[in-house]
Order: C-alpha cells, then structure tokens, then sequence
C-alpha cells in the first residue's frame, strides 16, 4: 500500500476509470470487487457506472481511504471554503490527510487495520472535492472549471 498526492490522481473519464479509481481509492472487498459500504451492504464495482448507482441501491455511506479528521480542519478553511464546497485546497495536504492508493486485496486489509477507516456519505461537503477528484463526472458533482466549459 502506497500514499499518493492528491493531485496525482487521476480523474476518471470513463466509466473503467470510474470503476478503477473506485477499487483504488475506497476500501472493497473480494479481490477489489465490491465496494464496502454503509449498512453493512455491498455493492459490485462491474455493475456500477455511477456514484448514482450506489444511491439506486439504497447505499448512502462509502469508505475513501483518505485519513480525514475534520478536527484537522482550521476554522479560517471552514470559513474560506464551506460556501464552494470546494476543500481541494485542504485536502491537498498530504500531511495532514494522506491518500492511501489500494492495489491489492492486501492493500485493503491492511488498510482497514492500519488505518481506523470511517465511513462518509455520499453527499459529504468537505470530501466532495474528494470524489470529484477521484471519480470525475461519475461522481455527480460539478466543479466551476466544468460548469463554465
């Protein structure tokens, strides 16, 4: 398992990407498989072409594997960028929020024992720029830079 800076990351394009960047960046199970979500439900990463998919199954809670502590936030960024939604700035912090790139089931479980991974909704305002970053257009947010193209 391997930390990555978050503007490393490429962003999905396609729906292979979307589905990649998902075994990559969100704990799963089974050979990468399926997404461990909130709930104790599971969703098959195949049969999944959006993050509305997962809303489409009753699914609400997902794990990135992005170490976030929102005590980790400073007031003056809550204030700076609560009203965008856009927390690319803070979560660029590798120091602070590092992201853990998972290649393996391996990866995966030492993930999950390493690293107390928690589960965030879909609709999280400081992780949205997380998901956009990840998942692209799949993920059902815009960012400025699209919504003016």
């Amino acid at each position: 398992m391997k930390t990555i800076k978050y503007e490393d990351i490429k962003t999905a394009t396609t729906v292979d990407e979307f589905r990649e960047n998902l075994r990559k960046y969100f704990v799963t199970a089974n050979d990468t498989n399926e997404l461990v979500c909130g709930d104790y439900k599971v969703a098959h990463i195949n049969d999944l072409n959006s993050m509305s998919d997962l809303y489409d199954l009753g699914i609400s809670h997902i794990t990135p594997t992005i170490k976030l502590n929102v005590k980790d936030i400073t007031q003056p960024e809550i204030i700076k960028n609560m009203l965008s939604r856009d927390f690319t700035s803070v979560l660029q912090d590798d120091s602070r929020f590092p992201i853990y790139e998972i290649e393996s089931d391996e990866d995966g479980s030492e993930y999950v024992e390493k690293h107390d991974p928690m589960f965030y909704s879909l609709d999280n305002q400081i992780l949205r720029s997380f998901y956009i970053k990840t998942l692209g257009d799949f993920s059902g947010y815009v960012t400025k830079e699209s919504e003016s193209a």
